[in-house]
């Protein structure tokens, strides 16, 4: 028997989902994340992985602006 999940999760899950991955994170870069990600928990930890390991390349904050920036260079 196979369970029908969807094709994507609401956004209030995905931000739920992103605050417990990301503690520390404000809401405007919680709320980019979710934009970014379309509803595809997926693309939302590629996002997360990708904002993450910039910042800290970087030695700065995760903030939203990092996520805008990656997700333009991930394929949709």
């Amino acid at each position: 028997v196979a369970l029908n999940l969807g094709e994507s999760l609401p956004d209030d899950e995905l931000f739920e989902i992103a605050k417990a991955a990301l503690p520390d994170a404000d809401e405007e870069t919680l709320l980019e994340l979710v934009k970014h990600s379309n509803g595809n928990t997926r693309r939302m930890s590629k996002l997360m992985r990708g904002a993450v390991r910039t910042a800290n390349k970087n030695g700065i904050k995760m903030q939203a602006g990092i996520v805008k920036k990656y997700s333009s260079l991930i394929i949709r």
